[in-house]
C-alpha cells in the first residue's frame, strides 16, 4: 500500500513538474505574450520544452534541473512593472470586449487559450 502510494507521489510530481515547464516555456500561460516572437525564438521554446520532457522521460535528474533553473531564470526576468501593466491591459480588454473562443486568434495558445479566469 505505502509502495502504492509513494508510486503515486511521484507519477503526479512528474505530471506537475511537466506542466510547470510548459507553462513556463509559454509565458505563464499567457500567448499573448509570446505574440512577438520570431521563428529562432519559438524553435528555441520548442527545443527546450521537449528536452525538458526528454529528461523526465529518462529519469535525467541533473538535465532536468538544469533546465528548470534556466526557465525560472527567463520567469523571473519576466516579473516586471511593465510585463504586469501589458497583461493587465489584455485582462481588461478580453473582460470588456468577450473572451476570444479556443483556438483562435485571440490570447494565442497559451495554457488557457483565451480564457483568462480571473474576469469573473
Amino acid at each position: 500500500m505505502a509502495n502504492k502510494l509513494v508510486l503515486g507521489s511521484i507519477a503526479l510530481a512528474i505530471i506537475a513538474l511537466l506542466g510547470v515547464s510548459l507553462i513556463s516555456a509559454n509565458g505563464f500561460g499567457m500567448g499573448f505574450m509570446n505574440q512577438n516572437l520570431s521563428e529562432e525564438e519559438k524553435a528555441d521554446m520548442k527545443a527546450n520544452r521537449d528536452a525538458i520532457r526528454t529528461a523526465i522521460e529518462e529519469g535525467d535528474f541533473a538535465t532536468w534541473k538544469a533546465l528548470m533553473e534556466e526557465q525560472i531564470a527567463k520567469m523571473q526576468d519576466s516579473l516586471t512593472e511593465e510585463n504586469f501593466q501589458t497583461i493587465q491591459e489584455k485582462h481588461n480588454e478580453m473582460k470588456q470586449n468577450g473572451f476570444p473562443e479556443n483556438n483562435k486568434k485571440g490570447m494565442g495558445k497559451g495554457m488557457h487559450q483565451g480564457n483568462c479566469p480571473m474576469a469573473e
